[in-house]
């Protein structure tokens, strides 16, 4: 299941003369137990996840002069031990 994240216009200023436009993010992530293949790993986890998976352009606010550019892919992942 890949998780969404939805976030309706904003508007840019006091006024309300201009909004931004909605958007929707999608994000996906895995993770592996060794411990359930490898005994002797029992405790070892990784994780990999990707957020806006479609590298969407999205701009999070503006003001009068400037807008906000929201990040986009990202890729980030990491390794634990639980003993």
């Amino acid at each position: 299941m890949t998780p969404s994240r939805y976030t309706g216009f904003t508007y840019t200023d006091n006024v309300e003369s201009f909004k931004t436009r909605p958007y929707i993010l999608f994000d996906a992530g895995v993770h592996y137990d060794f411990g359930q293949t490898i005994p002797f790993l029992r405790g070892l986890t990784a994780q990999v996840a990707m957020s806006n998976l479609a590298n969407t352009y999205y701009e999070t606010r503006c003001s009068k002069t400037v807008c906000y550019l929201g990040q986009g892919r990202r890729i980030y992942g990491n390794l634990t031990y639980n003993w």
